[in-house]
């Protein structure tokens, strides 16, 4: 064989062997397609662009599109539009489509809504299609689900512990932990699932941010007063106190903005844009699990055999620039941490590099071994050579690298500290300016006049502006419009400025105008016709026009005042004055605008005298057992009898005396009043009969509440057991979110906690679960007709079967006919308190009922 043969030869040989590897790099992405006739649902509760939804659907995708399963997407995107007439729209969209079309295999849901919508419309849409649910954090809704034939799927779990445990391991020293919620159905949800661990963490203060119920302003200065003893646990930001909606980055990027402490999250919404993360819910793992369970149906496997997967796939994911720039310590991350923007390692960076390479080290090295018997030293030299170049381009291109990401480095921290200076700037701008219009506000107003106050030969005039009839303006035409009013007469009344002249906004539809003068020659009058000529100008906002006026009220300074609080004081009594005179006017203070003060004063002495002189009585209203109509119980009703007027109902004086702060009193002579009440009680029929008392929210939350209440029975000698607490529907809401502790140790010591009212106001049947509540009074507007309506009587029963659910009572209050007493057996209530038994009555005359009762 001669040596070109060889050479050919050995040359096919190398070409074989490049295109195996070639065979082997590639041949992993040659697939053969097959059939693929199955058809799959999903529909979103959400839109496309909401945070967690493209992780869901690229998750549902990476096993469907292996598969070979065919896939429709349907967004409902309620989280911007939560309306009914969405839903209804929403409804006759997919029904049309669903009954024109062959029905899917099965319907995969993602989140609460969409779940919640298949389950309202279960007979129309789903028929027997099998249903796949995932990024559910209701158990009770997983609940409801489940309870059906063909529904299974995965439960969303907040990580609340892991997080704190996190937190504490990352911030030694921390010591108290702010969580960011809204009032939504899952910010409600997951700052209560926050709050319920806060007894495991002694040392750790737990608080709460509610973002829909705090101005931007306050949000703001919260915020940025937050220091490094203090970590931010970020859950839901959704809805602002104008229940106006933003998106997950707008709210991570205001976070951002005005927080410098570390802010961490149980949802990867917001990892990797600003936040820290944390031990966050994997959207994309919801995605697959729901795919895969969708997938084994499609195969044939029973729904009963595909359980509910109640241990949600949670991970520790972590921005490893928000950890650097807190100098936060890495070795104290778990394992299994998920770092995101960390820096690439340099063998990461080259790993595209390394197959050719590899090729040509193959290449070199066949052509070398054709070489090696006439050139042997040639090509030892030669490869010495290649490997030390080798490796000094490698020491180059790592050299390069570093130098590129240091300079990297050092250009993100110069922009981070322009950024810096940029907010600093801003929120002292902020501090001084009203939103809004642009004008300066009442804490610029303040400063002002504080500064001018200490000039003596300063004088000036005070105008308080306050638009009549605003919130007819907000109701007819909404508030979008009223606050575009208000930018308007805001920018004229700015056109009056000048050197001497501030203007304010300084609330509301309140604006405050100040002139200054080194003399005493300010023309009030010709500034005057200048403010009312910008509020009677008609304001045209699109095809609306509208015409505006004011009530103002003028002081003059040093004359009526020396400090901004009293001058401002008096200007807004004068303006009140304008308005008691018919509005549109302008009155000038004077000293004897004080007769609504004298007014309440009078009010106030006359219920101490009302305590002093016995005017008022504990009335007594008898609650029946449906059961076996024996008498268990009465309520004790407050009355003012005036010598010389009659009888006052409480609605008309209790509000009067929680404003001027006489409610602890009469408060407690009405506990004094039961207590005396139940011992003759005793006295006489020779058992005990409870009373049920109510307390308002500004009792129970006042600081020794419960001191003096243990005193009052300690001094009465009667068992806590022997009396009855009743807090309305909002004043217990109000109480018991703030001041639960209190209501539990209530029950503790045996005192029974009504719930009145019930349905009149706003609270979740969720409270009623959560909340510590014995009995339930259902308000008589449930009650009155249900006799004739027959959707009243179905609520009223199916409200009634809830609450015996949860374990409590029911009394069902204004029963007045038979006909009411015989459906409300019917329904199982408990205890009946009505007219149809007795009206409120005096003490002997309750004690004669009972005697009564007891002999029948």
């Amino acid at each position: 064989m001669t040596k070109q043969r060889w050479i050919n030869k050995m040359m096919r040989v190398t070409m074989g062997v490049l295109l195996c590897i070639f065979l082997v790099g590639v041949g992993r992405n040659i697939y053969v397609a097959a059939d693929a006739p199955s058809n799959v649902l999903f529909i979103s509760s959400y839109s496309y662009s909401f945070d967690s939804v493209p992780d869901q659907v690229e998750g549902i995708k990476s096993v469907l599109d292996e598969k070979y399963v065919n896939y429709d997407l349907e967004f409902m995107d309620t989280k911007r539009f939560n309306s009914g007439r969405n839903y209804e729209n929403y409804y006759d969209f997919l029904n049309y489509r669903l009954s024109s079309r062959k029905p899917y295999d099965v319907i995969i849901v993602g989140d609460d809504n969409a779940l919640q919508f298949l389950l309202d419309h279960e007979d129309t849409l789903v028929k027997d299609v099998p249903v796949v649910f995932l990024g559910i954090n209701d158990m009770n809704r997983v609940t409801d689900a489940t309870s059906r034939p063909n529904y299974t799927g995965i439960y969303e779990e907040m990580s609340v512990e892991e997080n704190i445990e996190l937190a504490m391991q990352l911030q030694p020293g921390l010591k108290e932990i702010v969580a960011i919620y809204d009032n939504t159905r899952t910010g409600i949800g997951e700052y209560e699932a926050f709050m319920a661990v806060r007894h495991q963490y002694p040392d750790i203060q737990f608080s709460g941010i509610n973002y829909s119920e705090v101005s931007r302003l306050e949000f703001e200065e919260r915020l940025s007063t937050l220091d490094h003893s203090q970590a931010l646990m970020y859950l839901s930001m959704i809805e602002n106190n104008m229940q106006q909606v933003i998106t997950v980055d707008e709210a991570v990027q205001e976070i951002v903005r005005l927080t410098e402490t570390v802010v961490y999250t149980p949802t990867i919404g917001g990892s990797g844009k600003g936040l820290l993360g944390g031990y966050s819910v994997s959207y994309f793992e919801h995605g697959r699990l729901a795919a895969q369970m969708a997938v084994d149906i499609i195969q044939g496997k029973n729904l009963k055999d595909i359980p509910v997967i109640t241990e949600s796939p949670n991970q520790y994911i972590i921005d490893y620039n928000v950890l650097m720039q807190h100098g936060l310590d890495e070795n104290k991350l778990p394992e299994e941490t998920i770092l995101i923007n960390a820096p690439e390692p340099f063998f990461d960076s080259i790993r595209w590099l390394l197959l050719p390479a590899l090729l040509v080290i193959i290449i070199l090295t066949m052509i070398s071994a054709l070489m090696f018997v006439d050139n042997r030293r040639k090509r030892l030299t030669a490869i010495d050579l290649q490997e030390k170049n080798d490796e000094l381009t490698s020491l180059y291109e790592e050299l390069t690298a570093q130098e590129e990401e240091l300079r990297a480095q050092y250009e993100e921290l110069e922009d981070h500290r322009q950024e810096l200076i940029k907010s600093r700037r801003k929120y002292k701008e902020l501090a001084y300016t009203d939103v809004l219009t642009g004008l300066n506000n009442r804490v610029y107003l303040y400063k002002i006049l504080e500064r001018e106050f200490r000039n003596e030969k300063k004088s000036g005039v005070l105008f308080f502006v306050d638009l009549d009839n605003f919130k007819y303006i907000n109701d007819s035409f909404g508030h979008i419009l009223g606050d575009e009013v208000l930018r308007v007469i805001g920018h004229r009344l700015r056109n009056i400025m000048d050197e001497d002249t501030i203007v304010i906004r300084i609330g509301g539809d309140e604006f405050v105008l100040a002139n200054f003068s080194d003399s005493n020659e300010i023309n009030h009058q010709d500034f005057l016709d200048q403010v009312n000529a910008c509020l009677e100008e008609m304001v045209t906002i699109g095809e609306q026009e509208i015409f505006a006026s004011g009530s103002i009220g003028i002081v003059a300074f040093p004359e009526h005042g020396k400090t901004a609080e009293e001058l401002i004081r008096k200007a807004d009594i004068a303006m009140y004055q304008a308005k008691e005179n018919g509005k549109g006017q302008a009155v000038y203070y004077n000293d004897f605008m004080g007769a609504n003060a004298t007014n309440l004063m009078g009010i106030q002495n006359n219920i101490r005298f009302a305590i002093e002189r016995d005017q008022f009585e504990l009335y007594l209203q008898p609650q029946i057992s449906v059961k076996d109509q024996s008498l268990v119980s009465f309520e004790g009703l407050i009355r003012w009898n005036v010598p010389g007027e009659g009888v006052i109902s409480p609605g008309d004086f209790i509000p009067i005396a929680e404003q001027l702060g006489l409610i602890h009193r009469i408060g407690r002579w009405v506990y004094q009043e039961a207590f005396s009440s139940i011992q003759r009680i005793e006295e006489e029929l020779g058992r005990t009969l409870k009373i049920a008392v109510n307390v308002s929210a500004m009792e129970i939350t006042r600081p020794h509440f419960t001191q003096e209440f243990i005193e009052l029975l300690e001094l009465h000698q009667v068992q806590p057991n022997k009396l009855i607490i009743e807090l309305t529907e909002s004043v217990f809401l109000e109480a018991a979110e703030r001041h639960i502790d209190t209501l539990k140790w209530l029950q503790d010591i045996g005192i029974e906690i009504h719930l009145d009212d019930f349905g009149t106001g706003y609270s979740s049947l969720n409270y009623l679960r959560l909340l510590p509540i014995d009995v339930v009074k259902l308000d008589r507007d449930f009650i009155k007709d249900i006799t004739v309506n027959e959707k009243q009587a179905d609520l009223t029963e199916s409200l009634i079967h809830i609450i015996h659910n949860l374990g409590k009572t029911v009394i069902a209050e204004g029963v007045e006919t038979e006909d009411q007493l015989n459906m409300l057996q019917q329904m199982s209530c408990d205890i009946i308190q009505g007219y149809y038994y007795a009206k409120p009555m005096t003490l002997d005359e309750a004690l004669d009922f009972a005697k009564k009762s007891q002999a029948i």
